[in-house]
């Protein structure tokens, strides 16, 4: 599992950030589709503590390159959805100045169907999530305390 950060560009809002995220990634689903199947590529939405969040699965994710590792670069292996090597969750939200990516990349484990490996995958990014983001919370609010100032609002 990979935890991503960067920081939100300061002529965009989170609001911004987060449909910039999602239109990019339905943008993605789309193409990947139209070239391989409708279902490598599936994008839907959540929500968080920290508010929307985009939700990703990819099926048969290929190897890293150095240059752009996972999930930097999602290569995707030029194979039929079935049988399935591999599948990726991922969960992109923004909160304050920071955009966030969760990212588990999946191997089913012998006899493991698509739907088990995906509900494995799913739960990890989700628990990923959850920590966090309660995390984050509470050191923020220790920063209060201690007098620094508040993060950027979202």
């Amino acid at each position: 599992a990979f935890v991503v950060t960067s920081t939100v560009p300061k002529d965009r809002t989170p609001s911004d950030e987060y449909n910039l995220q999602l239109r990019r990634e339905q943008d993605n689903a789309r193409s990947i589709g139209a070239a391989t199947s409708p279902d490598r590529y599936r994008v839907d939405t959540g929500t968080s503590a920290f508010g929307p969040t985009v939700r990703v699965r990819l099926l048969n994710i290929g190897r890293d390159d150095p240059d752009e590792p996972f999930p930097v670069a999602r290569p995707l292996l030029d194979v039929p959805d079935e049988p399935l090597y591999s599948l990726s969750v991922h969960r992109l939200f923004v909160h304050g100045g920071n955009r966030y990516e969760i990212a588990v990349l999946a191997v089913p484990a012998e006899g493991e169907s698509r739907t088990a490996l995906e509900a494995r995958a799913d739960h990890l990014a989700d628990t990923m999530v959850t920590s966090l983001q309660t995390c984050t919370v509470r050191l923020e609010a220790s920063k209060l305390e201690a007098g620094e100032p508040a993060p950027p609002a979202d």
